[in-house]
């Protein structure tokens, strides 16, 4: 298979005895991912050509070195989605993700990956003199050496969990999806302190959301704030989305920092793509980046 990269698009081309599986094409249909790209077919020289929009995008290699590492957390899951989802699917192999670092794309408006995903059911030969796996451990790599870019103690903890060959490809990804890149319950004592007393420090946080849909600046100094949708019932109103629940969650401010706890939300909170069970205080830090349903905060302490 050849593979041409371009400005606004990518193209891979299949070469003899190389076709399109029409079972792929079904399963591909049916999967609805933000995180995966969209393509047409046409026919090039008598052989199969897709072709995958890449308009105002962003190739991810090119800009990971600027993004906070919050963020590639929250990357680093989206593309895991994707491993897993294919890996869970009985009609196409993880083959048919292409795990080249440099082909995947990075969507900075609404801060989402975008993965390739091509409709076969085996290994094809792009050529690149490496295999699939060394193209996918490699990858995942490159997430976790930016993600950790100052802690190189957790960067070769992980660099060796991903290249132990003993585990297949899903178990490293259903691994790396339940890693903890930093998420913390609060503690007890945490919790203690802030039951009996409030330590007013003047410490404020503040999230932010800038998106199409509209802007939201929430600053966070009392000793509960609680976001949702409810004018009545929240002190931060999210009135840009449908998907967030009325009282969707709450900011403590505590002796030992910030936390946040979901309230049972239907849509679920996360930070830095770590999902919140519900009732449990967990710590936020300056950086994190938190998601309420489909709404995307980061965060900021001053």
């Amino acid at each position: 298979m050849v593979v041409n990269t371009y400005n606004d698009h990518v193209a891979y081309i299949f070469e003899e005895n190389e076709n399109i599986s029409p079972l792929g094409n079904r399963v591909m249909s049916k999967m609805n991912k933000d995180y995966i790209m969209k393509y047409s077919t046409v026919i090039y020289n008598g052989r199969p050509k897709l072709l995958y929009g890449a308009e105002d995008l962003k190739v991810l290699n090119n800009i990971i070195a600027t993004l906070p590492e919050a963020e590639i957390i929250g990357l680093l899951k989206q593309f895991l989605d994707v491993v897993c989802t294919v890996n869970d699917n009985d009609f196409i192999n993880l083959y048919a993700i292409d795990v080249n670092f440099n082909r995947l794309y990075y969507n900075a408006k609404l801060q989402l990956l975008k993965c390739i995903i091509i409709p076969v059911n085996e290994n094809y030969d792009f050529h690149e003199n490496v295999t699939w796996q060394e193209k996918y451990r490699n990858t995942l790599v490159m997430f976790c050496s930016q993600i950790f870019r100052s802690q190189p103690e957790r960067y070769s903890e992980l660099y060796y969990m991903i290249m132990d060959m003993s585990k297949s490809d899903g178990e490293i990804a259903y691994q790396l999806l339940n890693y903890d890149f930093g998420l913390k319950r609060a503690g007890e004592t945490t919790t203690q302190i802030f039951e009996e007393a409030m330590v007013d420090d003047g410490r404020i946080m503040f999230l932010e959301h800038y998106s199409e849909l509209g802007n939201l600046l929430f600053r966070i100094s009392q000793k509960e704030y609680i976001i949702g949708k409810s004018v009545n019932n929240a002190h931060g109103v999210i009135n840009i989305s449908t998907s967030v629940s009325r009282k969707h969650c709450v900011i403590r401010k505590e002796d030992g920092g910030f936390t946040i706890e979901d309230l049972g939300s239907s849509n679920g909170t996360s930070v830095n793509g770590f999902g919140l069970e519900p009732g449990v205080r967990y710590m936020l830090n300056e950086g994190d980046v938190v998601q309420l349903a489909d709404v995307v905060f980061g965060v900021r302490v001053e």
